[in-house]
Order: C-alpha cells, then structure tokens, then sequence
C-alpha cells in the first residue's frame, strides 16, 4: 500500500472513530479531572516546566531554520545542505503549525476547550471534532497548536538526525520523536486545555502535510546530503558571511559619520546685517 493510501486510511479510520464514538474525548479527559478541584495537573510546577521546554524547543528550531532559510537564499556561496532542504522546513513551519492550525482550525472551528464544558463545571456545550461550532470566539480547542507545533519540530528534527543515527536504532529514534510529539500533546490533555481527538487530529495533519510537501520538495533526492556536518559547515559560511556584512555596514557607518562631522564642522558664512534706514521726513521742507 502506498503512503498516500495509508493517510487516506487514517484519516477516514480517525474520522470514523471519533464520530461513532465522540464520547472517548470526555472518557480520557475524565481520567485527569478530578471533581471539585478540576484539572489538577496544570498546577504542577514542574509538568508546566516541561511544557515550556518544549515549546521553547519548537521555537528555537523553528528559528534555526528560518536563518539557514535566509541565509541559503541570500549566499552566492553554495550550500553544503541543499537550500530546499530549509525551504521544506520553513514552508511546513509557516503552512501547517502558523497557518492550517492557528490561523484557520483554532480561530474558526469554535471548540471548547475542556475545563470549559458543563461535563467538567464550564458554562459551554462539549461538541465532537470538526463540528464547527460557535462555543468559543478564538484561539480554540480544535486543534492542539502545542501538538502541532511538537509534531513539526520531531519531523524536522528527525530529518536532520537521520543520516547520523545507524540504521538499526533508527527506530529508537523514531520511538524518541513519536513520544516527544505525543507526550508535548498529552500535556495539554491532562491540563484539561485540549481533548483527545484535538492531538491526534494535529498530528495527522502534521504528518500528511510533512509527506506531501517532502514530495513536492523532492528531499528523497537529496536526504543524503542532509548531515550534521553539512550544517556545521553550513553554520561557519553563515557566520563569516554575516561577519563580512557586519564589517561592511560598521564600515559604512563609520563614513557617514565622517560626513556629518565634515558638514557640521565648517562655520556657516555670517551674513551681514542690512544698514538701518535714516528716517525721512515725507513732509517737504518749506524753502
């Protein structure tokens, strides 16, 4: 069975599910509440540190492939990693994550979150994945951004990582990322902000996207080339490039300040005061 036929399959089985049986977002979010105290884990120190680390790790890869990014399309160097290797990255950044998740699914699907139904003591009414509802006016339940935010720096992350893990413990690796993704997602669940169906459904999406635009990026031809050398290598022609304009603009700087120190430094010609008038009588003197 082809990939794209083992996504159609998971999507049509994920949607399947969750209609038939939309009460296991509840039964899961039951298991983390607790009556009269509510989502007692988002209290804990410690699991909210958790949370933040992985969130600034989302950033920060994101970050770093958005200045390889730049920088792969600015160089007149060539890359040692091909430059649709961070174009990849970047567009499934921007794509999925900034725009398919935060910018239309959370903005617009209107589910509420967990701590805010009735079955859990909130004013609002629980409704089942991609039910577009009107429970919640932004930043909503459907889907998890954290999810997918998590799901994306796996894949990319695991992209980088491939060539230098050996064959046999790739799927240790795989293992590794699969738990980061989910564990970041289950997060959210057990602090009552999203359910079930809210990672899961962020992580397909994640997953489908990644497969399509690695396709129509090409990367199966060039995942050979995509080593943590080539960054390294990559990361030391940035650094002298971004050396060389820092000279350039210091040395620009340096000259504008000249010329304005040479065009203040002259004194400006004195002009001379207009002789004062005599006052003249304009009544004709008598002769």
């Amino acid at each position: 069975m082809s990939v794209g036929r083992v996504f159609l399959v998971v999507w049509l089985a994920a949607s399947l599910v969750f209609a038939v049986l939309p009460g296991i977002d509840l039964a899961v979010a039951r298991v983390f509440f607790v009556e009269g105290e509510g989502f007692v884990l988002g209290d804990v120190r410690q699991l909210q540190l958790i949370r933040e680390g992985l969130w600034n790790l989302a950033n920060l890869v994101g970050f770093v492939a958005l200045a390889f990014g730049i920088h792969a399309l600015l160089s007149r160097r060539t890359c040692r990693v091909p430059g649709r290797v961070w174009g990849y990255a970047v567009t499934l950044i921007l794509v999925v994550p900034i725009g398919i998740v935060n910018g239309i699914l959370k903005e617009f699907w209107g589910r509420a979150r967990p701590d805010d139904v009735t079955e859990f003591g909130g004013p609002l009414a629980f409704t089942p994945p991609w039910e577009i509802a009107g429970q919640c006016a932004r930043n909503c339940s459907f889907v998890s951004g954290e999810a997918a935010s998590a799901a994306t720096m796996a894949i990319l992350i695991g992209l980088f990582a491939w060539n230098a893990v050996p064959g046999g413990r790739r799927p240790y690796l795989v293992a590794v990322l699969v738990a980061i993704a989910l564990g970041a997602g289950m997060l959210r669940v057990s602090f009552g902000r999203h359910f079930l169906s809210d990672v899961l459904w962020a992580d397909i999406i994640v997953l489908t996207m990644a497969w399509a635009l690695a396709r129509a990026f090409r990367l199966r031809d060039v995942i050979d080339r995509i080593t943590f050398g080539a960054v390294a290598a990559d990361a030391r022609t940035a650094a002298h490039d971004l050396a060389a304009v820092a000279r350039a603009f210091s040395h620009f700087a340096r000259a504008l300040a000249r010329e304005l120190r040479a065009g203040s430094g002259g004194r400006a010609p004195k002009v001379a005061d207009a002789p004062e008038s005599r006052d003249v009588d304009a009544t004709p003197r008598k002769t």
